[in-house]
């Protein structure tokens, strides 16, 4: 039987998923292609105990994401990954971004960012009208921040 195929973009260190000796990842169920942080910076700490057969690594810092998108999709184009796993807050985006784009199933770019940016969520919320919301507006600038009439509770 063969297994169905998900890419796992990891920013925690491999040995996050251990516990007691087991494996979190569902290897029986999945064949991960794992991409993930360097050994340095946790990536792959304690994948001695529990390997994978597809490990790719990239650096972990923000200014490297577009390494983890091209990765990502080199990936998907050439391997059949039918699912995208992210458990980490800074992989989810990227995840989202990479399932809309290659038609995934799970949580869309769209929904993520209302998620992640609290202005376009708060915007939604009001434009549906599914609750009363306090005041608010955009925070662009310094200046922005600085024009807010902090005697009133900042409205």
């Amino acid at each position: 039987m063969i297994k169905e195929t998900a890419l796992f973009l990891n920013k925690h260190s491999y040995e996050h998923f251990d516990r007691g000796g087991r494996s979190l990842l569902p290897t029986s169920e999945l064949d991960i292609h794992l991409v993930t942080r360097r050994r340095w910076q946790g990536g792959l700490d304690g994948f001695a105990d529990h390997p994978l057969s597809h490990v790719t690594l990239c650096d972990g810092d923000d200014e490297n994401y577009n390494r983890w998108r091209d990765v990502s999709t080199w990936i998907l184009r050439h391997h059949p990954v039918s699912r995208i796993i992210a458990v980490h807050e800074r992989a989810v985006l990227l995840a989202a971004e990479l399932r809309s784009k290659f038609s995934l199933p799970g949580t869309d770019h769209e929904t993520a960012l209302l998620f992640r940016d609290k202005l376009r969520m708060k915007e939604a919320v009001q434009r549906s009208g599914a609750a009363a919301l306090p005041a608010f507006s955009a925070l662009d600038s310094p200046e922005d921040l600085n024009r807010v009439d902090w005697s009133t509770g900042g409205r």
